[in-house]
């Protein structure tokens, strides 16, 4: 054989060969960058769920507090009514007759008519 037929047919085969390797490597290279980039995303949905559910949590906590705070409010607002209803009848008389808007001499008045 001719040696310039000699080095085609090794440049051929080199060339075939190196084809071969690089899209085997390249291959090998692409399945860790996809099995690297799903790992990534679990961990980015798992970080998310947990922020998530640390958020709802706060949240829940801050409405329980509100609600704590509301129904002490309102049990002192109770609690004071009744003090001062124990301390004057007529408050309690005057009280209720403001939310039927009606004034404590209206209501007086009318009882004492009979």
């Amino acid at each position: 054989m001719e040696p310039i037929i000699l080095y085609i047919i090794i440049g051929a085969a080199a060339l075939i060969l190196g084809l071969i390797l690089g899209k085997l490597v390249f291959a090998k290279n692409t399945k860790n960058q996809i099995a690297e980039a799903e790992q990534q995303a679990k961990k980015i949905i798992a970080d998310g769920q947990l922020q998530a559910e640390t958020l709802k949590k706060e949240k829940l906590l801050e409405a329980k507090e509100k609600f704590v705070q509301l129904k002490a409010d309102h049990d002192r607002d109770v609690m004071q009514r009744n003090s001062n209803c124990n301390r004057n009848p007529n408050f309690c008389i005057m009280e209720s007759s403001n939310e039927c808007s009606h004034t404590f001499w209206e209501i007086v008045y009318s009882n004492s008519k009979g």
